[in-house]
C-alpha cells in the first residue's frame, strides 16, 4: 500500500514540478530508487518466512540476509530525508539558535544512518542471534537517533509556521500557513510514532523478531513524507488569490493603509442577478511572508 502510494506521490511529483532545481530531481530519484530496492528486499523476507519456510517453526530463531539489510535502508533513506529537512529549517529561519539546531539535526541523521549502515554489515557476516545482542547498542542508537531527530525537525517547522501566521495580519496567509502546520503535524507524527514503536520492540523484545513489523514500513514513510511535502506547493500554488469573506473585509479596515491598497469590482450574481464588492489585496509585507511561507528561497520547498 505505501509503494502504491509513493507512485501516486512521485507521479503528481512529475507532473506539477518538472522544472525543480536539478539537486530536488536527484533527491527525488534516489529516494524513490531506494525505496523500490527496499521492496524488493522486503519482499524476499516476506516469501522466506511466509511461503519458502512455511510450516517451520525453526526459521523464526534464524534470519536471513534480507532482514539484516531492513536497517541499512531504512537508516539511509531517514537519513537523507531528515537532512533535507534540515537544510529547509536553516533556509526558513535566520535565528541563530534554529541554524545551530538545523547543524544538530544533520549531526544526529548523518550519524544514526552510518550506525545503521554500519551495524546491518557488520550483522550481515555473521547473522546470528549471539552477533544481534552484541550489536545491540548501535541499532537502539540508530533508532533513538531518528526518533529524537524527527521530533527535533517537528518542533522546529511547527515553530517557525506558528511565528509566520503570528506576524500575517491577511486570512489568506493564516489560511496558508494552516495548511502548512497540518501538513508538519501529520508528516512528522507518523515517522516519530514509527520509529518510537520500533525502538520500543526491539529493547523489550530484542529475541523476537517483532521489531520487523515498524522497521519494514519506516523507510517508506520517510519516502511518503518527503514527497508529500514536496507535493504540497501544488496546494499552496492552487489557492484562492480572493477572500469574499466578512472577517476578510474587516482585516482590510485594521491595516495601514500605506502598506495595503484596495480595489473594488463589482460581479453579478447567475443565480439572484445581485451583485457585492470583492475585495483584491496588494500588500508588500504579506506578500514577503508568503514568499517565505512557501519556500521561494533554496529549493522553493516551503515544507
Amino acid at each position: 500500500m505505501l509503494m502504491g502510494t509513493l507512485v501516486v506521490q512521485f507521479y503528481r511529483y512529475q507532473c506539477n514540478f518538472p522544472k525543480d532545481k536539478p539537486a530536488v530531481k536527484v533527491l527525488v530519484y534516489t529516494v524513490v530508487t531506494l525505496d523500490i530496492i527496499q521492496t524488493v528486499v522486503t519482499s524476499h523476507l516476506t516469501w522466506f518466512f511466509a511461503i519458502a519456510n512455511w510450516h517451520d517453526p525453526t526459521v523464526l530463531f534464524r534470519t536471513t540476509w534480507s532482514a539484516n539489510m531492513l536497517p541499512l535502508f531504512a537508516g539511509l533513506i531517514s537519513g537523507i530525508v531528515q537532512i533535507f529537512y534540515a537544510w529547509r529549517i536553516f533556509k526558513l529561519s535566520k535565528a541563530r539558535w534554529m541554524t545551530c539546531l538545523a547543524g544538530l539535526i544533520s549531526l544526529i541523521a548523518t550519524s544514526q544512518a552510518t550506525a545503521a549502515i554500519v551495524a546491518s554489515i557488520m550483522i550481515q557476516f555473521n547473522p546470528t542471534q549471539e552477533r544481534l545482542l552484541q550489536l545491540h547498542p548501535v541499532f537502539s542508537y540508530w533508532l533513538a537517533g531518528s526518533f529524537t531527530v524527527d521530533i527535533l525537525i517537528t518542533a522546529a517547522m511547527l515553530q517557525i509556521l506558528f511565528n509566520a501566521r503570528a506576524i500575517s495580519a491577511l486570512s489568506r496567509t493564516g489560511n496558508l500557513v494552516n495548511t502548512l502546520i497540518s501538513n508538519a503535524i501529520q508528516t512528522g507524527a507518523i515517522t516519530v510514532v514509527c520509529a518510537g514503536v520500533d525502538l520500543a520492540l526491539f529493547v523489550a523484545y530484542t529475541s523476537s523478531n517483532f521489531h520487523f513489523v515498524p522497521a519494514y514500513i519506516l523507510g517508506k514513510l520517510y519516502s511518503n513524507s518527503l514527497l508529500a511535502t514536496l507535493n504540497t506547493r501544488e496546494t499552496l500554488r492552487n489557492a484562492p488569490t480572493y477572500n469574499t469573506s466578512d472577517s476578510f473585509g474587516k482585516d482590510l479596515q485594521t491595516r495601514p493603509e500605506n502598506k495595503t491598497t484596495t480595489t473594488s469590482t463589482m460581479t453579478q450574481s447567475k443565480s439572484t442577478g445581485h451583485s457585492w464588492p470583492i475585495k483584491k489585496v496588494k500588500d508588500d509585507e504579506s506578500d514577503s511572508t508568503e514568499a517565505q511561507v512557501a519556500g521561494k528561497s533554496g529549493f522553493g520547498v516551503a515544507l
